[in-house]
C-alpha cells in the first residue's frame, strides 16, 4: 500500500508538470500564430487593412481623417488650391507616420517571434521529459496489482479529459482569432443563458462513468483520491467548453 501511495504521489507530480508544460506550449503556439498573422497584415497594403483591427489603430485613423479632409477640399476647391495643398501635405505626413509605425511594429514583432520560438523549444524539451517520466511511472504501476493498476487507469482518464478540453479551447481560440483577423467581434453566449436543448449534451455519455468513478474514489486511499477529483474536474471543464463551442 505504501508503495502504491508513493507511486501515486510521484505520478501525480509528474503529470501536473506535464499538464503545466502542455498548457504553456499551447499558449506559446497561439501567440506565435497571432504574431505571424499580424506580420502578414503589416506586409500587405496598409490601406486595405479591415476596420476594427487594433493594429496601428491611431495612425490609421489619423491617415483616414487626413484623406477625408483632402477629398472634401478637392471637391470644394478643385485639384490646385492653397487649402487643398495644405490638406494634401497633411495626408502625406499622416501616411509617412503610418508607414514608420508599421516598420517599427514589424521589427518588434520579429523580435517577439524569435523569443517565442526559443521559449517553445525550451518548453517542448520540458514536456518531452515530463511525458517520459509519466510513462515510466505508469508502466511501473501497471505491473502492480490492485490500487496501482487502478491508479494507472485514473491517470489515463485525467489525460483523456484534459486532451478533450485542450482541443475544444483551441477551437474556440482559433474561431476568435479568425473573427478578429476580419475585424469582427467574437462573442460566445454564456452556457447558463442558453435555452434547454431537446437533445442531451454529448457529456451525458460520461455520466455513468462519472458515477462509477465517484463511488470508487470514496473508498480509495488519499494518496490517489486527488487524481479522481482532478478527473471529474477535467471532465466537467471539457463538457462545459464543448457546450460553449456548440453554442458559438
Amino acid at each position: 500500500a505504501s508503495l502504491a501511495a508513493s507511486l501515486a504521489q510521484a505520478l501525480s507530480t509528474a503529470e501536473a508538470t506535464q499538464r503545466e508544460a502542455d498548457g504553456q506550449l499551447r499558449g506559446l503556439e497561439r501567440r506565435r500564430t497571432e504574431v505571424n498573422q499580424q506580420m502578414a497584415l503589416l506586409r500587405a497594403n496598409l490601406r486595405d487593412l479591415p476596420d476594427g483591427l487594433p493594429l496601428l489603430a491611431q495612425q490609421r485613423q489619423d491617415y483616414a481623417a487626413a484623406r477625408t479632409a483632402l477629398d472634401l477640399a478637392e471637391q470644394r476647391w478643385g485639384p490646385e488650391n492653397a487649402e487643398v495643398n495644405a490638406a494634401r501635405q497633411t495626408a502625406e505626413l499622416a501616411w509617412e507616420r503610418l508607414e514608420k509605425a508599421a516598420q517599427t511594429a514589424s521589427a518588434g514583432l520579429t523580435q517577439e517571434l524569435m523569443s517565442v520560438e526559443a521559449e517553445i523549444a525550451q518548453v517542448q524539451g520540458q514536456l518531452a521529459a515530463a511525458r517520459e517520466q509519466s510513462a515510466a511511472l505508469r508502466q511501473r504501476a501497471s505491473t502492480m496489482p490492485g490500487e496501482a493498476a487502478e491508479l494507472t487507469r485514473l491517470s489515463a482518464q485525467v489525460l483523456q479529459y484534459e486532451a478533450r478540453l485542450a482541443r475544444t479551447e483551441d477551437q474556440l481560440r482559433e474561431a476568435e482569432s479568425n473573427y478578429a483577423a476580419r475585424g469582427l467581434n467574437w462573442q460566445v453566449m454564456d452556457v447558463a443563458r442558453v435555452p434547454e436543448r431537446k437533445t442531451a449534451p454529448s457529456g451525458v455519455r460520461f455520466g455513468l462513468l462519472g458515477l462509477f468513478l465517484g463511488a470508487l474514489l470514496t473508498a480509495a486511499k488519499p494518496a490517489w483520491r486527488s487524481l479522481g477529483a482532478l478527473a471529474r474536474q477535467a471532465q466537467a471543464e471539457a463538457e462545459e467548453a464543448q457546450d460553449r463551442a456548440e453554442v458559438g
